[in-house]
C-alpha cells in the first residue's frame, strides 16, 4: 500500500513538472529530495553534472570548518527545464559539495513558474527573500541573515564552493 501511495505521489509530481507551459497565474514550489531529483526524468542532466564536477579539496576542508549545522542551513531553488545558461549546473555541483562536506542540513525546492511571477512565489522562506531567478542557492543563518550563492559566484567569478566558503565567512563576520 505504501508503494502504491508513493507511486501515485511520484506520478502526480512528474505530471506537475512536465506541465511547464501552464497558464496558471500562481507559481508553484515543491520540495524534493536528492533521490527524487535523481529519479525524475525532467532532471536528466543532474547526475552527469554531479558526477563530472571536480571539487577543490582545500576549499572543502574549510567549508567543513566554517559550516555550523546548529545555526546554518541551505535552501536550494531549481527548475527542471531552466533556460539559465551554464548556471543550471551550479545546482548539482553544489549538492555534490554538500554531500562531500557531509552537510545534510539543506532543502531542495523545485520551482515551476513564469519568470515575471517568480518574485511573488510563496515558499518556506518568502518572509526572508523573494526569488529573482532559478537556480538560486541560499545560505541561511538562524538570526535571519542570508547570502545567495549563485549570484555571488557569477558576480565574483568563483566556483560554487568558493562562493559558499565566501558566504560562510561573510555571515560569520556579520554575527
Amino acid at each position: 500500500m505504501k508503494k502504491i501511495c508513493l507511486l501515485i505521489l511520484f506520478i502526480s509530481l512528474a505530471g506537475v513538472l512536465t506541465n511547464c507551459n501552464s497558464t496558471d497565474d500562481e507559481p508553484l514550489v515543491v520540495q524534493f529530495s536528492v533521490e527524487e531529483i535523481r529519479r525524475n526524468a525532467n532532471f536528466y542532466w543532474f547526475n552527469s553534472e554531479y558526477n563530472a564536477y571536480k571539487i577543490d579539496s582545500a576549499i572543502l576542508d574549510s567549508i567543513r570548518i566554517f559550516f555550523d549545522s546548529n545555526t546554518q542551513k541551505v535552501a536550494i531553488y531549481c527548475s527542471p527545464g531552466c533556460e539559465c545558461g551554464s548556471v543550471y549546473a551550479y545546482f548539482p555541483q553544489f549538492v555534490k559539495v554538500l554531500d562531500s562536506a557531509e552537510i545534510s542540513n539543506y532543502e531542495i525546492f523545485v520551482v515551476i513558474s513564469y519568470e515575471e511571477n517568480l518574485g511573488k512565489l510563496e515558499h518556506p522562506y518568502s518572509y526572508l527573500f523573494n526569488l529573482a531567478s532559478v537556480p538560486s542557492i541560499y545560505l541561511l543563518h538562524s538570526d535571519g541573515t542570508y547570502c545567495e550563492l549563485v549570484l555571488r559566484a557569477t558576480e565574483k567569478k568563483m566556483s560554487i564552493e568558493e562562493a559558499f566558503l565566501d558566504a560562510l565567512k561573510f555571515l560569520q563576520g556579520s554575527n
